[in-house]
């Protein structure tokens, strides 16, 4: 800002052209005066010359007390003057502040501008990276879920091959019991054969032995297999139990594991 201009000075060009004209007429009534001191009339000039110097001894005084005033004047202009430049210099001050008050604001602004956009720019960065670790959490959680139903599903399988397994293992033992029920019945029908075979090869010795010595008329088309081949006799029925319960005995051992 410029400093302000100073007031123009007092213009006192009245006062003094009215001293001026007074000191003329005072200079024409005191040569008027001399010309004619012997004229009656001197005396009403010098009332009228006393009252002109009265007069501008009376302007003299206003021109002296309105200079004094303009002094006044003056100094407290030349002072309001200071304190204007010093008002001037703390708002110059103010103002250079101010501006850089506004450029600091201005900076942090574009700072912050900046500042914001980084974090945007982060924040954008931040979800797209989030929206890919969720794709792939879903991902994750679709294989899981997959693996979990294929699990199951073995589960279900394994636990029917189990009960499956159970149900043969029990049939198995079932019949491996009848087996050895069977084979032990069987055994117990070939002890008592075998108690009861001698017995009968006495007896059929002797009736042997009886028709041996009493011989009976036989027709001519009839024929008698020899004893111990005849298919109905005691020794081939025992021959013929004793291999049968032999074979039925036989009872793999991995069917017992």
């Amino acid at each position: 800002p410029q400093r302000p201009h100073p007031p123009p000075p007092p213009d006192y060009s009245q006062y003094e052209l009215e001293i001026a004209r007074l000191r003329d007429e005072i200079d024409s009534l005191r040569q008027a005066n001399a010309e004619t001191a012997e004229d009656p009339r001197v005396a009403v000039l010098q009332e009228e010359l006393k009252a002109r110097m009265e007069d501008l001894r009376r302007f003299e005084q206003l021109l002296q007390k309105s200079q004094d005033k303009t002094k006044d004047t003056e100094a407290g202009r030349s002072e309001a003057m200071r304190e204007l430049e010093l008002v001037q210099e703390d708002n110059n001050r103010l103002v250079s502040r101010e501006r850089e008050h506004a450029a600091s604001m201005d900076s942090l602004a574009d700072s912050n501008q900046r500042n914001i956009t980084n974090l945007e720019r982060e924040r954008s960065q931040v979800e797209s990276e989030l929206n890919h670790e969720r794709t792939k959490r879903n991902e994750v959680e679709e294989r899981l879920k997959s693996s979990l139903d294929e699990l199951n599903k073995l589960r279900a399988e394994a636990h029917a091959r189990a009960q499956l397994e159970a149900d043969v293992g029990s049939r198995l033992r079932q019949a491996h019991a009848s087996i050895a029920d069977a084979i032990q019945a069987q055994e117990t029908q070939l002890s008592i054969l075998a108690e009861v075979v001698p017995q009968l090869d006495m007896v059929h010795a002797s009736l042997l032995t009886a028709l041996a010595s009493e011989p009976v008329p036989v027709a001519p088309e009839a024929s008698f297999p020899p004893p111990q081949s005849a298919p109905g006799s005691v020794y081939q029925g025992e021959q013929n139990g004793r291999e049968s319960a032999s074979r039925n005995s036989y009872v793999p051992q991995e069917e017992y594991a």
